[in-house]
């Protein structure tokens, strides 16, 4: 029995707000019993909220024909892949027609409001702030607007659902299923206790605070953005779709052995012909190094002591997702020429083709085998991040994705390719200010995830010390945070 885990219950007990009669060991775990321990004589959010999505505006026939007019698609449609994080993942948002959006009144997101997927990414909860009003969301994505704004501050309840209070309750009620789902009746039974609301202030504060600093990072990425078309002449760029492209056999089959039409869009030689016109080095002429990664040869593990692993899922915007990274072991006899040093740039070879990680501390790390390694020179006059930053936001769309292998199921790319992409020189006064400002963005999100976290675990210590504990660890963190900004 050594190892086993066991809870014992009474049928009293297990019928206890359990409609569906689950009787699974995982609904039993200790972990959500505990954390249920604290919070079981909390109002639940059938009483405290109302709930609407895409469905309540009609039949699903009704309201399928009403989403995919033939309308232009202005209005962003949010789904559960947008919903989960304390804010709206704008990224990869669809969109719907006007004409379909004032058809569907009872899923428009109003200020405020607190979205939560039920189906597939489940978990977590995101607040509508000024910049999503008027949206409009999925049968996949629940919408909840709380009744009593003066008993229940929204943005404590988002926090709340992004706290393992409330992240275990969905976890709790999605075990079991074949894939992530939750029911409306479900999410009507989760709990929340009600804190003193001038608590449920201070968490706001955290939440604003962070949003403030969400934007800021938004702003410095963009102005990076523009620096880096500005300087290379792109700002202005407008495609050229002309439908049309009259080629010589030497400038074509015979140069580059392609036959697609789509190879040769004219776009594709105006925006290389404004690169190459700075002057230019190939990206094998700057590394000393351009290989592919390792296939690890030993399980993941959650073993802190294991290597991090890169794939191209942890890569984006020359950031390096290290919340996400897998962990190896068993790793001595590999090369040295699969771990990372800082500096190094990291392009995702497969699916993800094109989107690219910059290392920024001296981390042995390995790469995964659908990731390609660029190691810069030494001495080098190219900044590293502006190299990742000109991949991922230039050579991806209009070099990588050109020259995408034919043929194949998945899009992916190669090392030749990867060797034969073309940099621009530009003074290195303008790649250090381009890097320094994508670097100002990525501190100033770090500062909207350190108060998050703040805001989430202040209400787990409220809940299982007191509220005037909680008060005590925010002061602590916000010093913390004003130290590491002088």
């Amino acid at each position: 029995m050594k190892g086993l885990e066991i809870t014992i219950f009474n049928k009293n007990e297990i019928l206890k707000d359990n409609v569906e009669f689950r009787i699974d060991s995982e609904y039993y775990k200790k972990e959500f019993l505990k954390l249920y321990s604290f919070i079981d004589d909390s109002p639940k959010l059938g009483e405290l909220t109302y709930m609407s999505d895409l469905s309540t505006n009609g039949s699903f026939a009704v309201v399928a024909k009403i989403k995919n007019d033939n309308n232009p698609k202005v209005v962003p449609f949010i789904r559960s892949g947008n919903v989960g994080e304390t804010f709206i993942n704008k990224s990869e948002l669809e969109f719907i027609s006007q004409e379909a959006h004032n058809q569907l009144p009872k899923s428009t997101t109003e200020l405020h409001e607190v979205m939560m997927a039920r189906k597939g990414k489940i978990g977590g909860a995101s607040i509508i702030t000024e910049e999503e009003t008027n949206f409009n969301c999925s049968e996949n994505v629940i919408k909840l607007k709380i009744l009593d704004k003066n008993r229940i501050n929204p943005f404590y309840f988002t926090a709340y659902f992004n706290s393992k209070y409330g992240l275990k309750q969905i976890e709790r009620l999605s075990t079991g299923n074949v894939q992530p789902w939750v029911s409306i009746f479900q999410i009507k039974k989760l709990m929340i206790p009600i804190l003193n609301f001038n608590f449920q202030e201070k968490i706001a504060e955290l939440i604003k605070i962070a949003h403030t600093e969400k934007k800021r990072s938004e702003n410095s990425f963009k102005t990076a953005e523009n620096l880096l078309n500005e300087a290379i002449g792109l700002k202005d760029f407008e495609l050229n779709d002309e439908p049309i492209n009259i080629k010589k056999f030497s400038e074509s089959f015979g140069l580059y052995n392609r036959i697609d039409s789509e190879f040769y869009q004219p776009f594709y030689d105006d925006v290389e012909k404004i690169i190459k016109s700075h002057g230019f080095s190939l990206l094998s002429e700057i590394c000393s190094d351009i290989n592919y990664g390792t296939v690890p040869t030993s399980p993941y593990t959650n073993d802190s002591s294991g290597v991090p692993y890169i794939k191209g899922l942890n890569i984006k915007n020359t950031e390096i997702s290290k919340e996400k990274l897998d962990r190896i072991i068993n790793t001595e006899e590999l090369q040295e020429k699969f771990y990372t040093k800082k500096g190094d740039i990291i392009i995702s070879q497969m699916g993800t083709v094109g989107d690219v990680g910059v290392v920024r501390e001296e981390e042995d790390w390995l790469f995964a085998s659908f990731t390609i390694r660029a190691r810069l020179s030494e001495p080098c006059q190219f900044n590293p991040i502006f190299i990742g930053l000109y991949i991922q936001k230039i050579a991806k769309p209009y070099y990588l994705y050109r020259n995408i292998a034919q043929a194949s199921v998945r899009q992916n790319t190669d090392l030749p390719t990867v060797r034969n992409l073309f940099v621009p020189h530009l003074d290195q006064s303008i790649q250090d200010n381009i890097s320094m400002m994508v670097e100002n963005s990525f501190a100033q999100k770090n500062r909207c995830e350190n108060f998050l976290f703040t805001a989430s675990k202040a209400i787990e210590l409220a809940i299982e010390q007191d509220e005037e504990y909680a008060l005590k660890f925010i002061q602590k963190e916000l010093f913390s945070e004003e130290a590491l900004n002088i």
